[in-house]
């Protein structure tokens, strides 16, 4: 077979040194940083078996101390400067092959560990029969056992314990710390792993869905996810189908009204796999192992380069025990290993639900199995109905419109104790509210619905009731007490003051005039629009609660 393969069908585990070698170099072809994590295991001078491999590392590592970028074009330019070198490494079609057998590079330090041991049982059969041949030859044994030791004592310092390597201290000292890469300003760096925690119908799936659409775009659509840049998406969405996010999408870009621009970079920069969801780590026999589907998944992160890939929920794609902290820190790893398959950094955000009973608890621990998914995440959030004292403090008289996202862990950057209020608008979309403007929009839609009212029960005002009728006069205190009814305590004679004058500029009141030159008289009349219809005689009893998605409702004339 000769140098190429002398050891590959000897002995046990020789065989498989040709598949480890070349999964050390499928590594770096996958990611150039993995070099530095192979070289600190199997060193500068490796007995690879196959000569072919000699040559292509020996060139990798000519290339990274001279500084030069490595990937297969820079390989192969470096290679065919030595006249035979590219041919004597196996040529351009086998060195491209070698990326093929393996789906990540976040093994490199295990393959990197199994082709150095091989090339140690290849290093000691050759000595065994050497140094045999000499004892048969009659050396004395002195001469043999210093051969045995210096031999002994080189294999040691080639296989270190554990194959890691210790950062570069001084290094550290004499250069600037590297800037972290974020998907958002402050959100998702990249190489981590993340989490949004909520309970079913909080508004999770709206909630990733602006989220990734904010970030293919690279535009704005809440707050506190604000994209540095637009860059891919790869959403595995295992719950909603296609024709429901269709819906959904829809309902979003009514909402934010996205342009052309925007719309294009959608288009290219969004991948959706919806409906089917499938297990990429299956657990068997206290095991977790990956599933063709992570390795087919693998292949399509390494296509598409996705900046984030959002799991939407984490049940529907990991077939494990999520109270088993082994299995959720297996499902993590792999994850972490899917995006060190993007060149230029990618994060996941894992959608998950949160335990029973813990439905309003804004914590990172809120999130339902197993501590090891929420150790493993770098920043999270979760959603969370209004507290009983953010309701009082707001005046929210429809709590169930309003959700609270609070960042409950962030590891690399600030986080502040204040939770963002969002409101539901049309459709289940979700829209940003400050809370100062919120207290303000509450009262204005209270005041209208109270304007309302008071015109409801004024009618055609046949009496001709002036405002300070209204307001004070003996003969409509029961449509005062019919309107403290129907808009609550609050609704004193000040109040319903205001409530009038708000009614004349939204147009369900007016004033007419009915008295004469010398004693003038302004009564009150409803503004009635089609259908509407007055109660002057009796006076209602239920609230006419305001629509607060309408801005002629919501005190924005």
């Amino acid at each position: 077979m000769g140098d190429r393969h002398r050891y590959l069908k000897h002995e046990g585990e020789l065989d498989r040194s040709e598949e480890c070698e070349r999964s050390v170099f499928g590594a770096v072809l996958l990611n150039p940083a993995a070099l530095d994590e192979a070289r600190a295991v199997i060193g500068n001078d490796a007995s690879w078996g196959d000569h072919r491999h000699r040559v292509l590392w020996r060139a990798l590592l000519d290339m990274r101390d001279a500084g030069i970028a490595i990937d297969f074009a820079t390989i192969v330019a470096h290679l065919n400067r030595t006249p035979g070198l590219l041919e004597s490494a196996g040529g351009r079609e086998y060195i491209a092959d070698h990326s093929s057998v393996v789906p990540t590079s976040a093994n490199v330090a295990h393959y990197a560990k199994l082709a150095r041991d091989a090339s140690i049982r290849r290093e000691t059969v050759d000595f065994a029969r050497a140094i045999g041949a000499s004892a048969r030859g009659g050396s004395d044994v002195e001469s043999l056992a210093a051969t045995a030791l210096a031999f002994v004592n080189r294999i040691d310092r080639q296989s270190p314990s554990t194959g890691r390597s210790a950062l570069d201290v001084s290094a550290m000292l004499d250069n600037p710390p590297p800037i972290l890469r974020e998907l958002y300003q402050g959100a998702m760096v990249a190489g981590t792993i993340n989490g949004l925690d909520a309970a079913g119908g909080t508004g999770k799936t709206f909630t990733s869905f602006q989220m990734i659409i904010a970030l293919a775009t690279g535009r704005t659509l809440l707050k506190s996810f604000v994209p540095k840049k637009a860059r891919r998406v790869l959403w595995l969405q295992g719950e909603d189908t296609g024709d429901i996010l269709h819906i959904r999408l829809q309902k979003i870009l009514d909402q934010y009204q996205l342009d052309d621009d925007a719309l294009d970079l959608l288009r290219e920069n969004l991948t959706i796999y919806a409906g089917s969801p499938f297990p990429i780590v299956k657990a068997q026999d206290g095991v977790v192992n990956t599933t063709p589907e992570y390795r087919w998944l693998a292949g399509e992160v390494k296509r598409l380069q996705p900046g984030a890939i959002f799991i939407d929920p984490r049940n529907q794609y990991a077939a494990i025990d999520e109270n088993d902290n082994a299995h959720v820190g297996a499902f993590v790893g792999k994850l972490r290993e899917l995006t060190e398959l993007v060149d230029d950094g990618c994060a996941v955000l894992v959608v998950h639900h949160v335990g029973k009973g813990r439905e309003a608890e804004a914590s990172s621990a809120a999130g339902r199995g197993a501590s090891a998914g929420r150790d493993g995440q770098r920043q999270g959030w979760t959603l969370t109905p209004l507290t009983d004292s953010e309701v009082t403090s707001l005046g929210v008289t429809d709590r169930a419109r309003y959700v609270r996202l609070h960042c409950v862990k962030s590891n690399y950057q600030a986080r502040t104790d204040d939770a963002v209020i969002l409101r539901r608008a049309e459709g289940g979309v979700l829209v940003d509210v400050d809370a100062a403007t919120l207290r303000i929009d509450v009262q204005n839609a209270m005041l209208d619905g109270c304007a309302r009212e008071i015109a409801k029960h004024i009618g055609d005002n046949p009496k001709d009731w002036t405002t300070r009728d209204v307001l004070r006069g003996n003969e409509c205190a029961e449509l005062r007490d019919a309107v403290k009814r129907a808009c609550g305590k609050h609704a004193s004679r000040e109040y319903m003051e205001r409530a009038i004058e708000r009614g004349f500029g939204m147009g369900v009141l007016r004033v007419e005039d009915v008295g004469t030159s010398t004693k003038p008289r302004a009564a009150l009349r409803e503004i009635r629009t089609g259908g509407s219809k007055s109660c002057p005689s009796e006076f209602g009893k239920r609230p006419i609660k305001p629509n607060l998605d309408r801005p002629g409702e919501f005190g924005q004339n």
